[in-house]
């Protein structure tokens, strides 16, 4: 009787047990039937279509701006100034006279020697006439020829140190600032003005590593400014510098305002060769624990709730900026690239794509940025 009391307890607890499992499994499966009448979660971006480039690495070197022709102009005699033949920062013309010293004394000095020049041109000539008579002997007409050559290039000294104090423009060039007067005084090698050339080109002096310094004669490379322009290797040192181990090159460029000489620039140079990729926008690049990746957009399965699903891929980047980037491994030409709100994506996840609006810089040149 015992046993049969402990029989129908432990039945009991059995059906109570079952009638639990199956009311919870029922429950379950309502839940699974309710969650699956939801449709799969999708997120909206924008994409951009990878476009193909022909992509080539640049340095970027810092660059003087050289004038073709630049002197400081100075003087070589002492003297005191009676005429000043220009203005500050004005153009003069070849030749044209810029300073004028005092060479009054100059003057009578030549005067005087003038006239040792006449007088000694008439003893010489009444001496070749005493030679050619057999009165006076060719030692007596040698010291007379020899008074007159002295005597005429006594003149011709004076004469050189007139013209040099009349200081005159070697070229034609824009003149520097000064602050000279009629009445100064310079003292020898006085710096009187700089003068730079008026030419229609400028250089553009830089430096680069010797294991980059592998631009010839001839290649364009970019002056940055606003806008950037173009410049042509013109010359190279000969040697690498042995402190810096930098080579020197020079480049020439049109002349405009952003060119001030003696200023200094920036200057994009090729390096190496040349290699095809892609150019995305910068919104398309994501970065995680492993690196750069992006999220290409492919079709999804007939009958999914959105086109397209997001796969992740890693990516090798080139060059870029705020607002374009290289891409040199990872995504091929024409591929469709989650760009703004490419951050909502994850592996697998379905995507309604929207076009970006095109950007302007991704038509333009972009290099990168090496040390």
């Amino acid at each position: 009787m015992k046993v049969n009391s402990w029989t129908i307890v432990a039945g009991s607890c059995l059906s109570v047990l079952l009638a639990l499992g199956v009311f919870k499994y029922n429950q379950i499966q309502a839940a699974i039937a309710f969650g699956a009448s939801f449709p799969e979660p999708a997120e909206s971006v924008e994409f951009a279509i990878a476009q193909p480039v022909e992509w080539q690495s640049r340095v970027t070197a810092t660059g003087e701006v050289v004038a073709k022709n630049a002197v400081n102009l100075t003087n070589e005699l002492a003297g005191r100034i009676i005429e000043v033949g220009f203005d500050g920062g004005q153009r003069v013309k070849k030749d044209q006279i810029l300073i004028r010293l005092d060479v009054s004394e100059e003057l009578a000095r030549r005067d005087a020697a003038l006239a040792e020049v006449t007088l000694a041109g008439l003893s010489l000539q009444r001496n070749i006439s005493l030679v050619d008579q057999g009165v006076v002997s060719n030692e007596a007409l040698d010291n007379v020829q020899a008074q007159y050559n002295a005597a005429s290039a006594q003149v011709a000294a004076l004469d050189a140190v007139i013209l040099k104090k009349t200081i005159r423009a070697p070229f034609d060039a824009s003149t520097g600032l000064h602050e000279l007067r009629p009445g100064q005084y310079l003292a020898p090698r006085t710096i009187i003005t700089r003068l730079i050339g008026v030419d229609k080109n400028v250089w553009i002096d830089f430096d680069l590593p010797q294991h980059q310094a592998s631009i010839a004669l001839g290649d364009v490379i970019e002056v940055i400014g606003h806008p950037n322009h173009k410049a042509v290797v013109v010359a190279k040192d000969s040697w690498v510098d042995s402190v810096s181990r930098h080579v020197r090159y020079r480049a020439e460029a049109p002349l405009n305002d952003d060119f001030l000489p003696g200023s200094f620039t920036r200057v994009r140079v090729p390096f190496g060769n040349s290699v095809s990729a892609v150019m995305l926008p910068a919104s398309a690049i994501r970065y995680d624990s492993t690196g750069a990746n992006v999220y290409v957009l492919v079709a999804a399965e007939i009958g999914a709730d959105a086109p397209e699903r997001a796969s992740k891929r890693s990516v090798e980047l080139g060059a870029e900026n705020n607002q374009a980037v290289i891409i040199l491994d990872g995504v091929k030409a024409g591929e469709r690239v989650a760009a703004n709100g490419s951050f909502k994506l994850r592996e697998n996840l379905l995507v309604n794509a929207m076009i970006s609006a095109p950007s302007p810089v991704m038509t333009a040149p972009i290099v990168n940025q090496l040390p």
